[in-house]
């Protein structure tokens, strides 16, 4: 009787224990470990369209307007030729510098001839780039005649001392009159350390400024 007593008692007891721990295995929550949530993937920009660059506004046309079909015509080539004389073997000019032909300056030396064709031929060549540099410095409207008239002042005196005279500040500033008068001042040369008035050349500045203001 005993040991059945004590049979039941085990078997009583182990029902208690198994029943306890399923128990408690099922109200025990999930394992749940910390995750570290994704990154969010970067977000791709829009594709913009490419800013074309401005187109710069045209310039707007020289003051001096165009002067590109303005050449010496021939009433200013004929007062150069008889101002200047034709003389075909190098010769020394007033500021000791050897010329030939009409006036031409460039590689002459002492000895050098030249044919009278050549010589026109070399004037119309040089007289290009007095007319080059007179148009990049005038600024305002010009005609034939005073383009001309310019041009025979520049081929006695120099680029460089017209850049510089009277004649052309006047005539940028729109003084037509005093622009014109100003060729007059050019009537001197060098004698013996000194400035004289030279007829040859007081004639030579008449002329041009009649040519200048010629309509």
């Amino acid at each position: 009787m005993r040991e059945v007593l004590w049979a039941a008692f085990i078997v009583v007891v182990g029902t208690i224990s198994f029943v306890m721990w399923k128990t408690s295995g099922m109200n025990a929550g999930p394992n749940v470990s910390s995750v570290t949530p994704a990154a969010p993937e970067p977000s791709v920009p829009e594709p913009v369209a490419p800013v074309k660059p401005k187109t710069p506004p045209p310039l707007p046309p020289s003051e001096g307007g165009d002067t590109s079909s303005l050449h010496t015509n021939q009433a200013g080539i004929d007062l150069i030729k008889n101002s200047e004389g034709l003389r075909l073997e190098s010769y020394r000019g007033p500021s000791g510098a050897w010329l030939i032909g009409y006036g031409h300056s460039l590689d002459v030396r002492s000895g050098m001839t030249i044919s009278a064709a050549k010589a026109e031929e070399t004037l119309r060549g040089d007289l290009v780039e007095f007319e080059d540099a007179i148009k990049k410095r005038v600024t305002v409207p010009i005609s034939q005649n005073e383009l001309s008239a310019m041009v025979s002042l520049s081929y006695s005196i120099g680029s460089g001392s017209f850049a510089s005279s009277s004649v052309l500040k006047e005539l940028n500033a729109g003084n037509r009159t005093k622009a014109a008068d100003a060729f007059l001042l050019w009537n001197k040369i060098s004698q013996g350390g000194k400035l004289v008035v030279s007829d040859h050349l007081m004639e030579r500045r008449q002329k041009e400024r009649a040519l200048f203001l010629k309509k």
